[in-house]
């Protein structure tokens, strides 16, 4: 991760011209992870690009807080916006007691849900965790090896084949 080490010499920096580039530049790599995080709480297209703006601005604003890695911040700041967000909806919802219009719903990319479901069809349930935790929350094999209780090297393998796995299953090529 090229940016994020360059991201943490400009913290050190202090220089606010060069942090905003080096900023712009993982905005634009990881926003669509955002937004598929994101998407695992929310359904609506513009409550995801509007949360998603908004886990980014609030990253932003706390960069120098920025202990752990930087794609993991980003994602678990998402995942709490989210929740959040889809915490008071559903309050909102109950209070008003109407229902949230389903035509607005997510269709152009594919949703957490329909990933878990493919993901079902041809992985195992550990494999299925290493891959979401690793991809979706951020985390890195040694911290993945201390919660599953394996080596290091058997969760990195395990991702591996996972993936290879999975993209054999839906038909696309292994590099």
């Amino acid at each position: 991760m090229n940016e994020e080490k360059e991201l943490k010499k400009l913290i050190k920096s202090n220089d606010a011209v060069a942090l905003k580039n080096c900023f712009g530049i993982l905005y634009v790599k990881y926003y669509k992870l955002v937004c598929f995080a994101i998407s695992k709480y929310v359904k609506r297209k513009e409550d995801i690009e509007d949360l998603a703006d908004e886990t980014f601005i609030n990253v932003f604003n706390n960069i120098q807080s920025i202990e752990t890695s930087f794609k993991y911040y980003l994602i678990r700041t998402a995942n709490n916006i989210a929740i959040n967000f889809a915490k008071r909806k559903q309050f909102s919802v109950q209070q008003d007691d109407e229902d949230i219009p389903s035509n607005e719903d997510v269709s152009a990319s594919l949703s957490y849900s329909e990933l878990i479901s493919k993901l079902e069809k041809c992985l195992k349930p550990i494999e299925i965790k290493v891959i979401t935790k690793h991809v979706l929350e951020g985390y890195a094999f040694k911290d993945l090896a201390k919660e599953l209780g394996f080596k290091e090297k058997k969760v990195s393998s395990m991702y591996s084949y996972a993936i290879k796995k999975f993209l054999i299953a839906e038909g696309e090529d292994y590099e």
